[in-house]
């Protein structure tokens, strides 16, 4: 199975976080494997490189190496577009950056199945309607 990592989980990861770094460990052991969608590589890297974090952006770019290359291409951002009306139109707005992840996941199905997001934050499940693994891996 391949899982597309949120933000919260990979700044996890460059500050070492030793719970996730070994659920990480475990799944990389079973054969899954990771994404960092493209926005997710905007959102951590815009903060690294603003903070001048060198040491810490070495790190994530050297994870990233080994996340398949995906962009961001219009029928995600026209799945975005839905899921953000729906969204709107029921009175749970969430932040673009979030909805366009969920989109991401969605337009890049993995087998039968949308590739699920790996995040700590709950309010994902029940807002944005997509397949997450709460906590961490």
């Amino acid at each position: 199975m391949i899982f597309a990592l949120d933000s919260n989980i990979i700044t996890a990861l460059i500050k070492k976080d030793r719970q996730v770094e070994e659920r990480l460990k475990q799944a990389v052991d079973n054969n899954h494997q990771y994404v960092v969608p493209p926005i997710v590589y905007y959102e951590v890297k815009r903060w690294l490189v603003l903070k001048n974090a060198t040491a810490q952006l070495a790190i994530f770019e050297r994870f990233c190496r080994f996340s398949p290359g995906f962009s961001i291409e219009q029928p995600c951002l026209e799945r975005a577009i839905e899921i953000y009306a729906d969204l709107i139109k029921r009175g749970k707005p969430v932040g673009d950056f979030d909805i366009i992840i969920a989109a991401f996941c969605i337009v890049n199905p993995v087998g039968d199945y949308d590739c699920p997001v790996i995040a700590r934050l709950a309010f994902h499940r029940a807002n944005l309607r997509y397949r997450i693994v709460n906590g961490v891996i």
